[in-house]
This record gives C-alpha cells, structure tokens and sequence, in this order.
C-alpha cells in the first residue's frame, strides 16, 4: 500500500476496521442500555459550557441556552458554588445526572470535562463521556485531581476526539451506582484545542535490492524460523539502496534485524541499514527498521520522548512507510544505531559505547530450542550467564584505532567489570542522576525490557570519567499488569540476586536516595499532565496512522496517567503500619519495615506532636520483601484464575526473601519513631509497640567456645581440613560438642551419638551426617535430657540424610533457650530420609532464616508441632506427620512449597501458615485433625488437589495478631471425607474454593 492523503487512509484499513468496528458497536449497545435517559442535544459546540445546578426548572438544569438533565435530583443539602448541587441518594439503580450531548463535534478537537464531587468515599459515583454516531468512545473517572478545604474533589478528563471514526455527537453526564449519596456540582466542558491530521505525516522510506540480496535475505528469514531465533553475522549484509524524499539515492548495506521471529513475521521484517560513505539520513548513518508491533507502537515512542526530556541519552526514534522494491511494507519504526552521532547530537563529546555482548546468550537460546525445541525454564549454557559475556565496544575495530576513543574504550572497560565485579560503587561508576531518570522513565510507562542485562547500552563520558545509560528497547509487547515497581524490595540483603543493574543499584544507599526523590518528582500529577500535554498532539497524529494498520492498538492517556498513579501510590507508606517494632528484654528495640521500599529513621521523641531527639546517625531500614500474590490478591475483587497462578511458587523461592529485623537502642522513655523515605522532605511518626520479639528471633548464641580434642577421644579431629569426624559406633556425649565456625562436623553412616546430662551439639560450621540404608546415624539419648543438635550461621550447606533423632528436647542452657530438638538458624539445609520420633520440645525441627529442603521424613509421636519454620525459604517433598499433638507444619514469615505431604492425627492444624507466609501446597492429604489448614495474619496459602479426611473444620482464614492484617486461602481440587464445617473466615480475610470466592 502506498500512503497518501486523508481520505486514501481510511480507504486502506476498511478490512480492518470492520472488525474494530463491530466490537465497538457491541460497546456501545451496552453502554446505551445502561444509560436509561435520552440527554438534551446542543445544536452545535460552543468552546465552553457549564453547569453549576443553581438554575433549574421541571427535570432540567439550564444555563443560558444550554440544558442539563437530572434537576430531579437538586439539593441544597450541600453545595462547592451557589446554594444547589446535584445529589444521588442511595437505591438500587444506576442514577445519571448532568446529561448533556454536545453536537457537530469534529476529528482533532481536545475537551478537557470537570466536575466537584462530594462523598464520593468508594470511587463508585463518575464522570463519563460517551461518543455518539457512530458509538465507540468512552472514558469516565473517578480519580481525583485535588481535594478543596471543604472536602469536595475535583476529577478532570481530557480526550480529543480521533481522526479514525469519529463520533459526531458527544454525551457528557455522571452517574453513580446508589451504593452511596453522593454530590456533584460545577460541571465544566471546555474545548480546548483543536489538532491537525497533518501535524505527522510518514516519510516514504524506499529501499532497493536485487534479486541476489534479496534471495539471500529470505534465506537468513527461513534459516532463523528453523532455528528459532535470528543470529547475524558480518557475512549477512547485502548491497541495496536507498532513498527518501528529503534526499538523494544513497548506497547502503542491509541485513536482517531482531534476535526473536517477532521481527520476522509476515513480510514485516526488521532491518539494519548501514548507509556508505558521507551518507547519512535525517543524522543517521546506521539505524533500524522494524515493525511498530516490536516495541509496542507509541509507548516506545512516549517512552523516547520522556528521556529525552529527562536529558537521558536515548536513540532516535518514529515512524516511516517502508517501500521495498517498490511494494508498501506499510508502517515501520526507525531507531538510531549506537554510534557518535547519537551523542553528539544530544550535546555529548564523543566517547565509546559499550555493552556486555550477548553473542553467547542468543547462542545458547540457539542451542537450547535446536536441542529440545523449547526454551527449558532455568536450564542455561555459561554463554548465556553475565559473569561470562565479554565488554565490548559499538564500532570497536574504528575505536582501537583511533588513540583517544582506544583510551577512553579502555577506562569504559574498566568501569563497566568494577560494576560487574561489585569492586567500585555505583556513584563511582555511573552519573546517578542520569540512571535514576532512565529507571524512572521504565517505572511510569512499565516499559522494563531493556533493563535486562543484554540490552544494557552505556555511553563513556570523557568528561566526568562515568557511564551514562542509552534508554531504549522499553517494550517488546504490551505492558503486563504489575503490582510492584522496580524499586520495591531495595536495599534487603537478600531481595536481589546482585548480577544485574537494578541489584547493583538497589543495594547502594546514594542511588536509592536519589532514585526515590526522582520519583516522587516524576509522579506527581501535574508532572505527568504537563509531560504528556507536550507530546499529547504529535502522539495523537502518530495515532491516526498507526491505528490504520493496526487498528487493535488502542492507547489512551486515562490508561498512561493510571501507570504513573500506580507508582506513586506505592511510594508514600502508611505511618500507622509502616514499622513494626518489639521491645527486647535487655531494652533495645527490634524493627521491621513492611513498607516495600527503604525507610530512614531520623529520630524519636515521647509525644507524636513533635521531634523529641535527632539521632547522631540516621538508621537505614531495608526494605520489606516484594509479595508478588499477596499484592495481587489484595488488589483483585474477584476469584483468581488458577491457572495464572501456575509457577509462582517457583519465582517466589528464587526471589521473594523473609522479613528483616533491625536491632536498635533508644532510651527507654522512647515513645515514637519519625522516619521518611530516602530522599524526600516528609516526616512520618511511628508508635513503638510494646509487643515481644517474634517467634524466631533469638538471642545472641553465648555458647562460642568451641570444644577441644582431649574432651572427645572417640572422635577424629582432622586440623587440616577443619572436620570434626564421628566414626561408626556408640558415642556417649555427657558435654555440649561445639563445633567452631571455621570447621564442619561430619557423621559416618552407623555412627550413634548418646546425649545424656543435658549435653548437646552446638555447630557453628556444616553438618554433613550421611547414613546407608543399612547402617542409618542416629542422635538419641538415653537419660531423656539430650538437648539435641543445634545448628547457628553455618557458612556452607548442611546434608542430612537418613538420620534418626529420638528422644530429644530443646537447647536450654540458663538465660539461652530455643524451642526445637533440632534448630537450624541463618542456615542452608537439604534433609532427606530422616526420621524426628519421640521428641520432647515444642518444635521437633525448627528452621529459622534458614534456607531448606525437606525430601521423604517422618516424624512421629510429636510432643508439640512437629515442624516449624521462622523466616524461611524452602521445600517440602513427600514428607508424613502422625502422632502429633500440635500442628503437623507450621510456617511464620516464610515462603515455602510443600508438595504431597500426608498428617495424620495431628492434634490441631495440618498445615498452619502465619505471620506473612507465603505458601503453595501441591498435593497434601489431611486426616484426623481440628483443622486443616489455616491461613492467618497477612499469609497466603496457595493449595491444589487437597483431601480432607475426619477433620473438624476443614479450611480457616483469619488475622489473629493485631500488628499483621487479614489473610488468604486458595483451593483448588478439594475432596471432602467427614468433615464436619468446612471453613471459617475471618473479618476481611477471604477464601476461595476452586472459582467460588468466600468473604466473612
């Protein structure tokens, strides 16, 4: 196709639009039924129009020539003007109020609608705009603008009418749903502006090729649909043409473009074009071609506009109509290559731009859907991983011969493996500011593709010796919903895996305070508005071509100004629930930020009025772990999809961390913390609650001493390679065995440990306690005092397999006591095969910030729960639970996937999660108890295929702590033996049971 004038654009998508078209049809049959009253019709659109509900006669509010239905529902009850507003009362029906239709509206015309609500608490009561012959537009709100000392809100639209079907008539009105009264005055229309189709109109961009290149290109398109992802090399190039309207014909190279068949499609291909000689087009002498669908059609565009403003080095970027050989290939993006040009002409002095290569990643993808035909879900080859992909330079053959760019190549070298290394911190590596806004721009347009590592672009510049980040890539498709942002989880020890730019970044205190108060800058309402008014008429032009080929693409600026709300609403924390603070015995203060994003406490005082005491240093707080399902199914009204839910419990063990205590000293007249976000101005205050530490949570160990030889003849002790080694046979333990933290202890298979007088094994090092089938190691005792084995902070990981622990109780030695016969704290652990019997403490096995897996145990005649698990991550595989008096598992802060696990006559809850769990449960079987699971306190349990048998109540969801809030439960596949209730739910908390949703 050949684009043209006006009216051969909306000949060429007819097809197309037809299919639009009927589905906004649809649209606008349901939404004429729900408007029930037929509005008054202006005879023609004056530029402004208001109602402010003082002037009324019969059903009709008038102001001048203009009328208004909805007088019905007039009241001097409350007014934001005048004496009169309109006001809905409460009733079963839709109410609709300010009714007007505007006429003879016409293609570019912006409005921008008004009006004051009051009492509007539920958001339940909005503002609309219907388009009118034919149907199709529509936008409403109830977001509110600003808040007036009165109360009342003002909630704002702004829209243009589109160039592609345009309605001829345009209804304005608000209506509510009568859950509420609510009020409505001050209704304003303004027509604003008024755009021109022309304002953009795409150059014709025409490329030439023989039959030569272009056989050789098909062959490259059909090798990489073969393969499955495109692979270029230097022997890809092709000689062609090219020509464009502002200037001659120029020789150039061109080769295919794109690493995924996206680029491939149809005969929408992607190419890089590199002009010869002094050739260069619109400042560009290498740049690309694909299609819009690649990035995402306009918001790769915003996205550019947006770093541009920011001053953030992006590439060049818009639309062009691609002809080859003559034939339309319709509409194409073009992006600017990285080379000098691109900094020079964004008032940069020339310096080197590199990257990590990712030769190696997309040979490894190559390798992998050659081998299996599928991407394997975390199966890699080295090529693919960062530590191993090369800097590299653009144009690096030219740079290393010229001597100052091959200079200052090498100092980007340098940088750029101290960032990777983590030898250099971010503020001597990158310029900060500029990073931040780049991280910005992807946060408000949730445009996030080109964070990845392989797509990370760094210009060098000379002038300040620091890399600046090149934005683009933002968008590969349409945006996901999100319930977080990239800098939720900052500044937790364990909440990023420290390989990629944002881990880097977000560890480090100076990005975080700046990057925090460039949000705070960028999302604020009027901010976002003035940006996009800027770019709200070439963005609209851009649109009416874009949408003739794609008509399927439907932005609008309601949509884009939601994303920016969205970011800045997780910013501000709630001070009321913000920290969680325990009093220790020994007077100082535990501190747990639930925020999502790092907190800094700045002082305390005893009165909430005011700052008693700034302290000497201000106390950084980590942020809270990023909940991906818990902040889903808070936001989600509805039941979940469980098929959407498939993997999660994956991606939370490899990402989500457990909750992180502070320990600080105040004085004890401490009544109130004041804290703020990094980088901002407001102070918030803080209750210090007088609550006990959380479970899990110790002491200090004061047992460090570690043990000597001479205390222990039946053991080796092997200096060398720091291992403590118990041999097969009986060894009877009347002192505690203190393993130091810079040796392990190792167990040979038939090796009996007997600990008796209160004697336990206290390990600060690994313990690797291997048994046969034949000959299993077994840890006992006696006397019935064996306090077990104890394991603190363990450098490397702990292997225990086919061991017996009978008999045992907790460690308590004085002040010092823990609640489990077996305890690994801030400890790796995989335990498989092992039996817990017979023990005699609270917990059989307690975890505590502890990473673990549990494969095939028993545990039996259980004197209290059988496993707890305190702040941890871990599995659980075909593990059994009977005879227990308390709970079988029992989870706090943790996040943990269980998979088919069996109680049996578990004396109260099969599976209990608290205290912000977040667990997944595929497969249990559940016999014999009160209760069978149960979710409480902030936690989500995530169960499939689930049999109940002879239980008292089957599932329970409820907040039991006053410091935590409501909880889930979801269940799908549930078989129900004698089950005598089967749920209860607490107030808030909610259960779902396969696709059926049950609240309190």
């Amino acid at each position: 196709m050949l684009l043209s004038s006006q009216n051969d654009r909306q000949g060429l998508g007819r097809e197309r639009n037809f299919l639009g078209l009927g589905l906004l049809v649809a649209a606008a049959a349901v939404i004429a039924l729900l408007w029930q009253v037929d509005p008054q019709v202006t005879p023609s659109t004056p530029e402004r129009i208001a109602c402010d509900a003082e002037r009324s006669r019969g059903d009709f509010f008038y102001n001048g020539d203009f009328k208004f239905e909805g007088a019905q529902f007039r009241s001097a009850a409350a007014a934001h003007s005048g004496r009169y507003s309109l006001a809905f009362p409460v009733g079963s029906e839709v109410q609709y109020g300010f009714n007007i239709v505007l006429d003879q509206v016409r293609p570019g015309e912006v409005y921008e609608v008004s009006v004051w609500s009051h009492g509007n608490e539920q958001a339940t009561a909005k503002l609309a705009v219907q388009g009118r012959k034919p149907a199709g537009l529509y936008f409403e709100t109830a977001q509110i603008e600003t808040v007036d000392a009165a109360g009342w809100a003002l909630h704002r639209l702004r829209f243009h009418i589109p160039f592609q079907t345009p309605p001829s008539q345009l209804g304005v009105y608000v209506y509510a749903n009568g859950s509420q009264p609510v009020y409505f005055d001050d209704l304003m229309i303004k027509k604003v502006d008024r755009w021109d189709a022309e304002k953009f109109k795409p150059t014709q961009l025409r490329i030439e090729l023989d039959q030569k290149a272009l056989r050789q290109l098909e062959d490259k398109r059909a090798a990489a649909l073969r393969n499955g992802v495109l692979q270029t090399s230097e022997d890809d190039w092709v000689d062609g043409q090219v020509q464009a309207p502002e200037g001659s014909t120029m020789a150039a190279k061109v080769r295919l473009k794109g690493d995924w068949l996206d680029h491939l499609r149809s005969n929408k291909w992607s190419f890089r074009i590199k002009l010869k000689g002094a050739h260069s087009w619109r400042g560009m002498q290498t740049f690309s071609l694909h299609t819009p669908a690649a990035r995402y059609f306009l918001h790769e565009w915003l996205l550019h506009r947006f770093w541009e403003q920011e001053d953030v080095l992006t590439t060049r970027y818009d639309f062009i109509e691609l002809l080859i050989n003559g034939e339309s290939r319709g509409i194409y993006a073009y992006e600017e290559h990285f080379e000098k040009q691109l900094v020079e002409s964004q008032q940069r002095r020339e310096g080197p731009i590199v990257k990590f290569s990712e030769e190696g990643f997309w040979a490894g993808m190559s390798r992998q859907l050659t081998s299996y035909g599928f991407i394997r879900p975390g199966s890699g080859h080295s090529g693919q991983n960062l530590a191993n992909a090369p800097v590299v330079a653009f144009n690096e053959t030219e740079i290393r011969q010229d001597t100052i760019q091959s200079r200052l190549y090498q100092q980007a070298h340098l940088l750029l493996e101290a960032y990777r290394q983590g030898n250099s911190t971010p503020e001597q590596v990158f310029d900060l500011e500029k990073l931040a806004r780049y991280y910005a721009g992807c946060d408000l347009l949730n445009g996030y593709h080109g964070i990845v590592w392989h797509n990370q672009r760094f210009y060098y510049n000379p002038l300040i010796g620091q890399l600046e980040p090149i934005g683009f890539d933002g968008f590969a498709d349409r945006p996901t919903n999100r319930y977080h942002f990239l800098a939720e989880g900052a500044l937790h020890p364990d909440q990023l895996d420290g390989i990629s730019l944002p881990a880097f970044l977000l560890q480090d205190t100076t990005f975080v305070r700046i990057y925090l108060a460039t949000l705070e800058r960028l999302t604020r309402p009027e901010a976002w508005a003035a940006f996009f008014a800027a770019n709200e008429e070439e963005w609209t032009a851009r649109l009416n071509w874009l949408q003739m080929e794609f008509p399927d693409y439907q932005p609008d600026a309601q949509t884009l100004a939601s994303e920016v709300a969205f970011v800045r609403s997780h910013l501000l924390p709630f001070a009321e629930t913000s920290l969680r603070t325990y009093r220790q015995p020994g007077g100082g203060i535990l501190v747990n930020n639930t925020h999502t994003l790092p907190l800094v406490i700045k002082g305390y005082s005893s009165s909430p009025n005011y700052l008693g005491r700034l302290l000497d240093t201000a106390i950084w707080l980590p942020a809270a772990p990023v909940r991906k399902l818990w902040t889903k199914l808070r936001q989600e009204t509805g039941p979940s999809q469980f098929r959407g839910l498939d993997f999660w419990n994956e991606q939370a063990l490899a990402e989500q961390t457990t909750p992180y205590f502070t320990a600080i000293q105040l004085p004890a007249a401490a009544r109130y913390l004041y804290f703020q976000i990094p980088g901002w101005d407001t102070l918030l205050v803080s209750a210090i609650n007088d609550l006990a530490p959380p479970t899990g949570v110790p002491a200090a160990q004061p047992f460090r001493q570690a043990s000597q030889a001479k205390d222990f003849p039946s053991l080796r002790w092997n200096e060398a390679r720091k291992i403590i080694f118990v041999p097969a046979g009986e060894h009877l333990f009347t002192r505690d065995l203190i393993v130091g933290k810079n040796h392990e202890l190792h167990l040979a298979p038939g090796a009996i440990i007997q600990l008796n007088k209160g004697s336990a094994i206290i390990s600060y090092g690994a313990v690797r306690a291997i048994g046969a089938e034949e000959l299993p190691i077994e840890i006992t005792t006696t006397d019935g005092t064996g306090q077990g084995l104890q394991v603190f902070n363990a450098a490397t990981a702990s292997v225990l397999k086919r061991v017996v622990f009978r008999g045992l109780t907790n460690l308590h030695k004085g002040d010092w006591a823990l609640t489990g016969a077996v305890t690994f704290l801030a400890s790796a652990v995989q335990i498989e095969e092992c039996l817990f019997i017979n023990n005699h403490s609270e917990d059989a096995l307690n975890m505590i910030r502890s990473t673990f897996s549990l494969i095939n145990c028993v545990f039996r005649q259980i004197s209290s729960d059988a496993f707890d698990s305190d702040f941890c991550k871990g599995t659980l595989t075909n593990c059994f639970f009977t005879e227990v008096v308390n709970d079988g598992m029992d989870f706090s802060g943790s996040v943990i996937t269980v998979v088919d696990a069996h109680t049996k006559g578990c004396g109260d809850k099969g599976i209990s999660a608290g205290e912000a769990s977040d667990i997944t449960v595929l497969g249990a079987v559940i016999e014999q108890s009160p209760i069978g699971i149960a979710s409480k306190d902030e936690s989500t349990v995530n169960a499939r295929n689930i049999q109940l048998t002879d239980c008292g109540q089957g599932l329970v969801v409820f907040q039991k702590k006053p410091e935590y809030g409501p909880a889930f439960l979801l269940v799908e596949g549930l078989q129900l033996k004698n089950v005598t209730r089967l749920y209860q739910i607490g107030p808030g908390s909610r259960l779902q049971i396969d696709d059926v949703l049950h609240e309190n």
